[in-house]
């Protein structure tokens, strides 16, 4: 991939992230939304990358999960609700330790995918320790999903990007967990 498209791949996922910002915006109006666009932006880009190149940038995934933390942390003590930070903290460490396991002992995780778990967990925490635990579950489902259409569609292709099944498991338990 020439490195003009893979920056033209960049832009379209800068814009499709924007775009799901401003839905959760208008979905979720409240306080959080900070927390949204400060996952939402990354979590698009991680998964733009590793749909393009199998890989998920360090130099995105630590500085973004600092930056939500910061938000969460900001957020946290304008709502007066500290707790939210250390839960989000908490879920974030326990999400990239859960992942880092699974890689150990299946091989089938790389090391980018743990360190967006990092990112994933810190956003789901944020909205509780249900959507926390509701995340991973739902990044196994849309995995599966995933795997069995691109084995329909390309049944050479041996490795499925995982990061875009993560990414979107912690946006759509946030979602689940603001809704009840």
């Amino acid at each position: 991939m020439s490195h003009h498209s893979l920056e033209r791949h960049h832009v379209a996922s800068l814009a499709g992230a924007l775009a799901v910002s401003a839905l959760m915006l208008t979905a979720n109006p409240q306080h959080w939304w900070a927390a949204d666009v400060a996952y939402i932006v990354p979590a698009t880009l991680a998964s733009g990358i590793d749909l393009t190149t199998h890989r998920i940038p360090t130099r995105l995934v630590y500085p973004a999960s600092a930056l939500l933390t910061s938000v969460i942390a900001l957020t946290s003590v304008l709502t007066s609700h500290p707790a939210t930070l250390l839960v989000s903290v908490l879920a974030g460490a326990a999400t990239m330790a859960g992942w880092y396991l699974f890689a150990l002992l299946t091989g089938g995780l790389g090391m980018g995918d743990v360190r967006l778990a990092l990112l994933c967990g810190i956003y789901a925490g944020s909205r509780g320790w249900d959507a926390a635990a509701l995340s991973p579950v739902l990044a196994i489902f849309i995995g599966g999903v995933a795997a069995i259409v691109f084995k329909l569609i390309w049944p050479a292709r041996t490795h499925l990007p995982y990061g875009p099944s993560l990414a979107l498991g912690a946006l759509i338990a946030a979602v689940v967990v603001d809704m009840a």
